[in-house]
């Protein structure tokens, strides 16, 4: 009980510590014994079992021999003066589109297309390591370093897919 309970706190954007800390809480509150002994060393691995299973059934599901073909989407931001790059795949499963979330990586170099294509290909051979067969398409915002003709970060994943891969332009926005 007192970890899903964490995990629901963390999945709606609340840190380790805050989930333990509001936990704590409800129990002083509440004189729920079950709800002790837990700290914010303890959600985080759990937090990271859990992503990492998600992972495993992502991939999974990438090289099923139903998935043909899926499509990636990336984009990159600032935030608070902190650089992000996500990522999300999309797969068509048995008849049903699967919109999956894969990750969204802090940037702590600049984000050129050199440093997002490196970062996204090291993820994506971990992830699944025949991806370049399967990609079918790329979507992107229209960011310089996600579209330059000869060194944006769509033509460098396009060089290095096996089939041509078709590109559509502000789909995330």
């Amino acid at each position: 009980m007192r970890f899903e309970l964490a995990m629901e706190h963390v999945s709606i954007g609340m840190s380790f510590r805050q989930a333990v800390t509001t936990i704590q809480h409800a129990r002083d509150h509440t004189k729920t014994a079950t709800m002790s002994n837990m700290n914010d060393l303890i959600v985080g691995q759990y937090v990271r079992v859990l992503v990492g299973g998600n992972l495993q059934d992502i991939s999974d599901l990438m090289g099923d021999l139903f998935v043909w073909a899926f499509s990636l989407a990336f984009d990159s931001s600032t935030h608070f003066e902190q650089s992000f790059f996500d990522l999300r795949v999309w797969i068509c499963f048995k008849g049903r589109l699967c919109n999956l979330h894969l990750v969204n990586l802090p940037l702590f170099d600049r984000h050129t297309a050199e440093i997002l294509y490196n970062l996204l290909c090291k993820f994506l051979d971990m992830l699944y390591p025949y991806w370049r067969i399967k990609l079918l398409n790329a979507l992107s915002n229209d960011e310089n370093t996600m579209t330059r003709r000869h060194a944006g970060l769509f033509t460098r994943i396009a060089r290095c897919a096996k089939f041509n891969v078709l590109r559509v332009w502000c789909a995330l926005h």
